[in-house]
């Protein structure tokens, strides 16, 4: 519905992408999850819409160069809102470290990425009704992947 207004859905997709990461972190992290969880990105509001506007800036200017800096700036920024969400980071320290994480691992998350999106794009097809259960799954696979990332950084 906030795709219909404009700019709307620029603002609003963010935070309900942080809600439904929240949720499959308190599913991981074995906490009770209710519908109301699904708008905690709201309490990170500044945050999420300045990193998401910064990160939306950076991969058009890259695209606009030579298309691979586009794609490459798409990539590494792609652990952003599960930062702001799980370590409760600003926008560019969140924004820094999964640039830092994702170089790290950039092919297998680059992998990862073209996977998750090929899915969801096959999801789209029969009128996009095989995104309600395509998009749970590729955000769960996306933060178990942070999750494993992120763990053995600690660690060393």
């Amino acid at each position: 519905i906030g795709g219909l207004i404009p700019f709307m859905g620029a603002v609003i997709y963010p935070l309900l992408l942080a809600g439904l990461y929240s949720m499959v972190i308190r599913l991981d992290r074995g906490d009770t999850v209710t519908i109301r969880n699904l708008f905690d990105g709201f309490q990170h509001f500044l945050p999420l819409l300045i990193a998401s506007l910064l990160i939306s800036l950076f991969v058009a200017i890259g695209l606009f160069l030579l298309v691979l800096p586009g794609l490459y700036l798409l990539i590494i920024y792609g652990f952003t809102t599960l930062l702001i969400i799980d370590q409760k980071l600003d926008f560019w320290p969140a924004m820094e470290r999964s640039r830092r994480i994702i170089h790290a691992h950039f092919w297998s998350y680059a992998l990862l990425a073209l996977l998750l999106a090929v899915i969801c794009m096959l999801a789209t097809l029969p009128f996009g009704l095989g995104l309600i259960i395509a998009a749970p799954v590729c955000l769960a696979a996306q933060y178990r992947y942070y999750s494993a990332v992120t763990l053995t950084e600690t660690t060393l």
